[in-house]
């Protein structure tokens, strides 16, 4: 637990993400509302001032992790509320997009590698309360009882974690999201091919009796699919100037 929130050490910690985000806030903070900065700052202090509180037991990691949720969802909040849909905010959009995609494919790969051989044709109450905990983690309980069935069986819940178009944690509403941020943004050829070929890939994936095994390579490559949707972009937008450097700019700098 201590590696996993308040490790300065692992930069993928929750401490470690936060501090990162109000780095990256502080150097395009005129680009922002005002109130973004304000709450990202109250975000990473309260983690700071909180972590070693997280790890002395269930109830008071539940109610630190539970500020940091609240805390989160108020920022995006704010920022789809408050926030210019212009081209920053689409960059916004699109890494959210990505890294909620890469997430609900892990929380899907652990949880289906270790229920979908017991699963069965009928709902068992025990396996129905596992699966129950699956939609929780990605507060997706509700919307799956909305739009699938009382009833939560394994493959109906991977089915519609990875291709509901409408909830937005799902494989496929990311991805629609992420190709609708791209067409926003201008040269977008590279990235666009990458983010449709992902949806491709998920579209022709068949649930079908489908074990574990061939499930787990599914997702590894959707996850591979993902990060080269995320090189693509980085090349496009945030490396120009290495690959457009003149051979005298590298004359220069020996």
């Amino acid at each position: 637990m201590r590696f996993l929130i308040e490790d300065a050490a692992n930069p993928s910690s929750i401490l470690s993400s936060i501090h990162y985000a109000r780095e990256n806030t502080r150097t395009f903070r005129e680009v922002l509302p005002m109130e973004i900065w304000e709450r990202i700052n109250s975000l990473y202090l309260f983690i700071r001032d909180n972590a070693e509180r997280a790890l002395r037991g269930r109830r008071e990691r539940y109610e630190v992790l539970n500020g940091v949720i609240e805390r989160r969802q108020s920022i995006v909040g704010l920022l789809m509320g408050s926030m210019s849909h212009d081209i920053a905010y689409q960059f916004i959009k699109l890494g959210r997009n990505l890294e909620r995609a890469d997430m609900t494919t892990r929380i899907v790969d652990v949880n289906s590698a270790v229920l979908l051989p017991q699963d069965k044709a009928v709902a068992d109450p025990i396996m129905e309360r596992l699966w129950m905990s699956t939609l929780n983690a990605l507060s997706a309980y509700q919307m799956y009882r909305r739009h699938v069935g009382v009833h939560v069986r394994g493959r109906e819940v991977v089915n519609f974690l990875l291709k509901d178009p409408h909830f937005p944690r799902t494989v496929r509403h990311c991805l629609d999201e992420i190709e609708g941020c791209l067409a926003a943004l201008p040269n977008h050829v590279q990235p666009m091919r990458a983010a449709r070929q992902t949806w491709r890939r998920l579209d022709g994936m068949s649930l079908e009796d489908l074990q574990p095994v061939l499930l787990h390579e599914y997702l590894d490559q959707i996850q591979a699919d993902l990060g080269a949707i995320h090189a693509a972009v980085s090349r496009q937008y945030f490396h120009l100037h290495q690959a457009h450097a003149s051979p005298s700019d590298h004359r220069e700098n020996q």
